[in-house]
Order: C-alpha cells, then sequence, then structure tokens
C-alpha cells in the first residue's frame, strides 16, 4: 500500500532497513526529532552525512517512490520505462554522488512492493549498483543499508550487487576511470541507468565544478543502451541546475529530454514514519535517454 489519506506511504522495507541502521548507528533519537535547519546538503565529513542522513534521507526516498508512482499522470510513461528496464535482464546503475544510497534503495524497495502488489510481473533480473561519492562514511551507510535489503529483493527475483567507489566529481579524469570501470566489465546486454539526485545542494557555482564530469558522462553514454534520472528537491537552484543539464545535452547527438529547458515542479504529501508525521514534499524532475 503507497497512500492513505492522500499521503505517499514509503515501502516498509525501505522504512525497516532505514530504522534498523538508525538504531544500530545509534542515530534513531537524533532522527526522531525536528531539525529546522534548512540548508541540510550532507559533505565529506562524518557528522554532515549522518546529519543529512537523520534529517532528509526519507525526504529524498519520497521523491523516488512518488516518480515510480506517478499518481497523476504527468511524467510520460517514463516512470513505466524506468520500472521496465529495472525489471528485465541485466542493469547497471551508476549513481552519481550516491551519498547514502537514497535513490537505488528507493528504486529497490519500491520495485519490491509493485511486485508484491502484483502491479508488474516478478521476472529475474540481476541489478548491479555502483555508487560513486565522496564521503566514504556516507557510503558505507549505503552499503549496509542495501545489505539489509539484498535477501528481500533476492525473494522477488532481483540478484543484487551493491559496490561504491571513491569519486571526485569536480575531477575530469576521474570521471573518465569511472566511465571505463563500468562500462568495460559490463556483460554485452546490459543497459546502463545514471542516477542522479540531490546534487543541487552544491549551488549554481558548486555545479560550475561538476559540469564537466557529467558532460563527460553525457557523451560516454551515447553509443549505449542508457539513460539518465535525475531528481532533485524543489528550489531556485535545482531549477538553474536542471537548466543546465538540458544546455549540456541538447547539442548531444542521440540524447533527448522528457521535459524541454526546465521541467515542471510538483509537490505531494508523504508521511514520515520516524517522526510521526506528515510533510510537503517537492521535486523536479528530468529524463534524458534514447528512446523519446
Amino acid at each position: 500500500m503507497f497512500w492513505q489519506n492522500e499521503e505517499l506511504l514509503l515501502p516498509d522495507s525501505l522504512w525497516g532497513a532505514y530504522e534498523d541502521e538508525l538504531t544500530e548507528k545509534g542515530l534513531i533519537f537524533e532522527a526522531s526529532q525536528e531539525n529546522t535547519k534548512k540548508r541540510i546538503h550532507g559533505g565529506k565529513s562524518k557528522e554532515l552525512a549522518e546529519e543529512h542522513f537523520c534529517h532528509r534521507f526519507a525526504a529524498s526516498c519520497g521523491r523516488v517512490v512518488y516518480f515510480l508512482l506517478d499518481p497523476k499522470g504527468v511524467f510520460a510513461k517514463a516512470n513505466s520505462k524506468t520500472i521496465l528496464s529495472l525489471t528485465r535482464g541485466n542493469i547497471i546503475i551508476l549513481d552519481l554522488a550516491g551519498g547514502a544510497g537514497a535513490g537505488t534503495l528507493s528504486l529497490l524497495t519500491t520495485l519490491a512492493e509493485l511486485i508484491d502488489t502484483k502491479q508488474i510481473p516478478q521476472l529475474p533480473t540481476n541489478i548491479k549498483i555502483v555508487n560513486a561519492d565522496y564521503s566514504t562514511d556516507a557510503q558505507e551507510l549505503a552499503q549496509s543499508l542495501h545489505s539489509r535489503i539484498g535477501s528481500h529483493l533476492l525473494q522477488r527475483g532481483i540478484d543484487l550487487i551493491f559496490s561504491h567507489t571513491e569519486w571526485d566529481a569536480t575531477d575530469v579524469t576521474q570521471s573518465n576511470q569511472l566511465c571505463d570501470d563500468v562500462f568495460s566489465t559490463a556483460p554485452p546486454d546490459t543497459e546502463f541507468m545514471i542516477l542522479i539526485s540531490n546534487i543541487s545542494g552544491i549551488g549554481n557555482a558548486g555545479f560550475e565544478g561538476v559540469k564537466s564530469s557529467i558532460t563527460h558522462i553525457m557523451q560516454r553514454i551515447t553509443n549505449k543502451k542508457a539513460f539518465v534520472l535525475w531528481i532533485e528537491p524543489e528550489s531556485g537552484d535545482a531549477s538553474s541546475i536542471m537548466k543546465k543539464a538540458f544546455e549540456i545535452v541538447a547539442p548531444i547527438k542521440w540524447l533527448s529530454a522528457l521535459f524541454h529547458g526546465i521541467p515542471p515542479s510538483f509537490t505531494y504529501k508523504w508521511f514520515d514514519k520516524i517522526k510521526s508525521m506528515p510533510r510537503t514534499g517537492g521535486m523536479i524532475l528530468q529524463r534524458f535517454s534514447r528512446e523519446y
């Protein structure tokens, strides 16, 4: 069940893994408290990674779940195309600035829930996640979270391999090597998903520093069966960065965008189980692929 009183409910398996991780790390009380800081974007240090994990992780998950469900039909079937890609054959998800893994954990647990409720068929699927980030502390959280759901997914036909690599997004040489490592070892029939979420926290000035790496990665997927899913919280910085992302892709042959220019933003209600309260979520999303 995904909805109650018009509020989005995140999958029980997601909440279970998240709550267990918070408890094990001694963070459950902190996560249950309201934090009034407006800008919590994580960071390289353990303290910043854990602050984001406690107070923004679930909100990040909500945006991905809302996209996959698309209750108002605003994403032009991009959600169903994404689900189809994630439920057949071999897929590698390159999770850029993946942090504690909110994006991929949300994708996987929502797929499992859709299978359980018979909204999609259960098919044998091999999913490999490569989490690329500069915070090893956040990546350790991601590794543990995905380990917690491994058997749950396997029972539903999803064989998961999770890996992570330290990545400096401002270094194009590192980004080139990252692409080499991911693409060169994949089976011939692999589909690639580039997931970008919550990068807008670096702001417009910060994005200029990673723009070359993002451009390089976009160019590297043009001769592959691949798509990009980019999800950000609703904000002025996010809208500006999404416009720049469109400008990156526009001149690249073979890649097309779901939305032209600045994508529309969407708001919704969701229920925060850790804080035991309803919340308002906002998102802006873009999808680039060779399908449109």
